[in-house]
C-alpha cells in the first residue's frame, strides 16, 4: 500500500518507493530495526506524520468496505465530469486511506487518479475530462487491502 501512495501514477515511475527502501536498508544495515523505526524513514519520505497509516493497517486489524457509485455528467464544451460517491464501512469514522483509481476511456485512453476516502461518505467530482468514459476501476492495482462493492449512485 505505501508503494502504490508513493507511485507516480502518470508515469507509473517506482523511484520515491525504491529511494526510502534503500534508505532504510542504509539506515539499518547490520542494525536491529523495529516497526517504529520503518515508521520514521516512511514519514520521512511521504513529508509527515504517517502514524494513521501504521495505527490502521500494521497494528489495527478493521479493513473498510468501500461502496462505490459513480456518474457522468457532461459539460457544455462536451468534456465529462466524473463524480464518485464513496461510502465507508466497518472501520471507525476516523479511518481513512489514498486509494487509486483508473479511468478507462474510449480509444484505449487510460487515466489514474488517487482520492482520499475518509469518513462514512467521500464525495468527489474531476475536473473535465475529455473522452467518454468506459470504465472505472476502483482500488487499481489491487493496491489497497480492502473489499469493493459498486453500487448504483
Amino acid at each position: 500500500m505505501l508503494r502504490a501512495m508513493l507511485l507516480d501514477l502518470n508515469t507509473m515511475n517506482e523511484d520515491r518507493m525504491k529511494k526510502l527502501m534503500r534508505d532504510f536498508y542504509e539506515t539499518y544495515k547490520n542494525k536491529s530495526a523495529s516497526t517504529s523505526d520503518f515508521e520514521k524513514i516512511v514519514a520521512k519520505h511521504f513529508g509527515g506524520d504517517m502514524s494513521w497509516f501504521f495505527n490502521q493497517y500494521v497494528y489495527g486489524t478493521d479493513i473498510p468496505l468501500y461502496k462505490v457509485a459513480y456518474k457522468t455528467d457532461k459539460t457544455s464544451e462536451g468534456k465529462s465530469i466524473i463524480n464518485l460517491r464513496i461510502r465507508q464501512e466497518n472501520v471507525p469514522e476516523n479511518f481513512k486511506m489514498y486509494v487509486p483509481i483508473k479511468l478507462v476511456f474510449a480509444g484505449d485512453r487510460i487515466g489514474r487518479i488517487r482520492i482520499e476516502v475518509k469518513g462514512k461518505e467521500t464525495i468527489y467530482s474531476t475536473p473535465p475530462i475529455a473522452g467518454e468514459l468506459e470504465e472505472l476501476i476502483f482500488n487499481d492495482l489491487e493496491s489497497v487491502l480492502c473489499e469493493v462493492e459498486y453500487e448504483d449512485w
